[in-house]
């Protein structure tokens, strides 16, 4: 599978976004949030109502939450279990919204760090439970939620890695990041997944489908909702797959026939590439020129997937593009000093190969080092200053 099924799933699938309005005639409930962190003493999640009274038992606290109910997540790594027993996982729960990338200080939701590339989350849902030098060994799933679960069902803000479902017995075969079970008539799976990233997770068993992510709908259905969402360098067959044969790909980018995504109907905006939209390898970034810049489902709106995207950067720049990243069309300096700093850039990053950047003021290239893009433009104040080796190379 390659990297090009990074699209596949943003807008396809059938799913159904449902506003539910919730009247309350006398008393309203009153919102509950349990903390984890890993250093957690409290041994019973229930009571974890506090950074000071936190546990390290995010699926403990999960359960004890109830609808509207939120769970945070401190900086660190987690696993499924303390012990080796592979067929465990973390299971979301519906109407609780679980929330990683927190220092441990925050008192309200907006506090957190803001989850992009710089730092997609330090928050992060381990699937390596027990060799850490094989991954064969590792969790099946390293999350596995249950029928029933609705877009009410919330994880935001994690890195989500490590899972091998290796196995030749159903359902361990396939979804190794995240399985879904909307099998069985009249059941259904659909949570909500938003800035996450999937790394690493593997599906390599007797089917070997789903990376990253399997939706089980067979005779039922299994439609997430991701948003600000990336999936790379998984492995198994497809890296994110529905199991029902009435997936639908809307405003999707494909292989050409689509030799390695198979399965679906193609409804309307999709279209194909000889060659990677990526900027490099290394990343998610659209190239210069990419088909999939302003190529997205033209209805899209900030309701559906926020004013930013992965990377913190505004979602909206021209016509909406595919993927999670918004193409920009240049970053820029915005104070004078050192290329290598991030802080000196609009997009606090420094350029990379695909970047057209333009600077505004000094910037000052160190000695031995190495600087990249692919177009450098100067504003009349601007002056690069190469220290003795420093180098500037512009490439595609």
């Amino acid at each position: 599978m390659t990297r090009y099924a990074t699209f596949l799933r943003r807008h396809s699938g059938q799913c159904q976004f449902v506003l539910l309005l919730l009247f309350c005639h006398l008393t309203t409930t009153a919102q509950t949030i349990r903390y984890v962190s890993p250093a957690g003493t409290n041994a019973n999640p229930a009571t974890a109502t506090s950074w000071a009274t936190s546990t390290t038992n995010l699926q403990g606290a999960i359960n004890a939450s109830s609808v509207n109910g939120q769970v945070w997540v401190k900086a660190g790594t987690y696993k499924p279990t303390t012990a080796t027993t592979r067929t465990i996982s973390f299971a979301m729960k519906a109407g609780v919204a679980i929330y990683g990338g927190f220092v441990g200080t925050e008192t309200t939701l907006s506090q957190r760090p803001t989850v992009n590339l710089t730092t997609p989350s330090s928050t992060t849902l381990s699937g390596e439970i027990g060799n850490p030098a094989s991954t064969t060994d590792n969790s099946y799933h390293v999350i596995s939620n249950p029928k029933g679960l609705t877009t009410t069902a919330i994880l935001d803000g994690f890195v989500i890695t490590g899972g091998n479902a290796n196995s030749n017995t159903s359902p361990n075969y396939y979804g190794g990041g995240i399985y879904n079970s909307g099998t069985g008539s009249g059941n259904f799976c659909s949570p909500t997944i938003r800035n996450c990233v999937f790394q690493a997770n593997s599906a390599t068993g007797q089917f070997g489908y789903g990376g990253a992510m399997y939706n089980d709908g067979s005779s039922g259905s299994s439609s997430p909702s991701l948003t600000n969402c990336v999936l790379f360098g998984n492995g198994g067959g497809n890296t994110f797959v529905n199991s029902t044969a009435t997936v639908s790909a809307r405003y999707s980018l494909f292989e050409p026939s689509s030799v390695t995504v198979t399965g679906f109907t193609s409804v309307m905006g999709n279209l194909t590439a000889t060659t990677s939209p990526f900027a490099s390898t290394a990343t998610t970034r659209l190239a210069v020129g990419s088909p999939a810049i302003n190529a997205g489902d033209p209805t899209t709106t900030t309701a559906t997937v926020g004013s930013t995207d992965l990377a913190g950067l505004p979602r909206f720049v021209g016509s909406l593009d595919m993927g999670a990243l918004e193409f920009q069309d240049e970053i820029f300096t915005t104070a004078p000093g050192n290329w290598s700093d991030p802080a000196i850039w609009n997009v606090n990053r420094i350029p990379q190969f695909g970047d057209r950047a333009r600077l505004k003021h000094i910037v000052l290239i160190p000695a031995e080092s190495l600087a990249f893009c692919t177009t450098l433009l100067y504003d009349p104040v601007s002056k690069l200053i190469y220290e003795t080796g420093g180098q500037l190379r512009l490439e595609p």
